[in-house]
């Protein structure tokens, strides 16, 4: 009898043990579900911030691209302007040269250089 009651106990305890291990294994799993689906929305909230920044950067890009469009047209009617400035100067310059010797020769001379654009 006593041989049955210590079987008896060792078997108990060997269920106890088995039943320790189980919860123990199934705490174990449902840990590593909890990370895996923590790890997923990291990668998804990773996914969504980098989408932003990328929209953000195609953004500033394209504003980039505007401005220098308007700074190269800028650019083109500035030179057209000082183009014609330099015309409109070189067309109001009087014809005949006018050097020291011919202002005091002819003074009527020096009244020709008035004309210029400044």
């Amino acid at each position: 009898m006593e041989l049955l009651e210590k079987r008896n106990l060792l078997v108990e305890a060997e269920s106890r043990a088995i039943a320790a291990r189980q919860d123990h294994d199934r705490a174990v799993k449902r840990y590593s579900i909890m990370l895996a689906v923590a790890g997923a929305l990291s990668a998804i909230w990773m996914f969504w911030a980098w989408r932003i920044s990328q929209k953000k950067k195609r953004t500033i890009w394209e504003q980039n691209q505007h401005i220098k469009g308007i700074n190269d047209e800028l650019e083109e009617k500035n030179h057209n302007i000082q183009s014609s400035l330099g015309h409109a100067q070189t067309i109001n310059q009087p014809s005949c040269p006018v050097n020291r010797t011919c202002k005091r020769s002819f003074p009527i001379a020096s009244s020709c250089t008035n004309h210029s654009i400044r």
